[in-house]
C-alpha cells in the first residue's frame, strides 16, 4: 500500500493529551514528552506502512500498534486515509476496550 494521509480523530487527540498530562503529573514532564514523541514516531511509521498493525479480534477493519509499553493506538484505513481512532491504556479495564 502506498503512503496514506493520517487523520487524528478528536477522541484520539483527547486521549493523547490526557495520557501526556497524566504522565507529566505522576511521572515527569520528560516522560510525557517521550510519550508524545513515541506517538508521532508511530504515525510516521504508519504513514508509509499502514498495514503494520495487528488486526483487532473484536472489530473488523481496526488495527493496533503500541505507542508505549501500555498504550495502544487503534486505527482504521479507509481508501488512502488512516484514521487514528483512540489511544488507550491497555491496563485500564481491558474488558471494556471495544477494540
Amino acid at each position: 500500500m502506498a503512503t496514506v494521509k493520517i487523520i487524528i480523530t478528536p477522541s484520539a487527540d483527547a486521549d493523547v493529551n490526557a495520557i501526556a498530562d497524566f504522565l507529566g503529573e505522576t511521572r515527569s514532564p520528560e516522560v510525557a514528552i517521550r510519550f508524545v514523541r513515541a506517538f508521532y514516531k508511530q504515525l510516521d511509521i504508519l504513514e508509509s506502512a499502514p498495514e503494520i498493525g495487528t488486526p483487532s479480534l473484536k472489530q473488523i477493519g481496526i488495527r493496533r500498534v503500541l505507542v508505549a509499553k501500555y498504550n495502544a493506538l487503534y486505527y482504521e484505513i479507509v481508501s488512502d486515509i488512516l484514521y487514528v481512532i483512540r489511544v488507550i491504556d491497555t491496563r485500564s479495564n481491558p474488558d471494556a476496550n471495544p477494540y
